[in-house]
């Protein structure tokens, strides 16, 4: 699949934000805590369509404690 075809079907859906030329954030309403936003992010690495969250996940569960 190429990112192009993706982005389509995501859009279809979706309403996305362009980060860059080889990125899609897609919004997706949701939220981890009711504040900070699910981040989702369609990539375009050359080779391959990545979805992915750029690591933004690590900022929410690094304030969650381990119990």
């Amino acid at each position: 699949m190429t990112y192009e075809s993706a982005v389509k079907i995501i859009e279809a859906e979706f309403d996305t934000i362009a980060d860059s030329i080889h990125n899609k954030v897609v919004m997706t309403g949701l939220t981890y805590d009711g504040y900070k936003p699910f981040c989702v992010s369609v990539y375009d690495d050359r080779e391959n369509v990545i979805i992915t969250n750029l690591g933004e996940t690590k900022e929410v569960f690094d304030e969650i404690t381990e119990s």
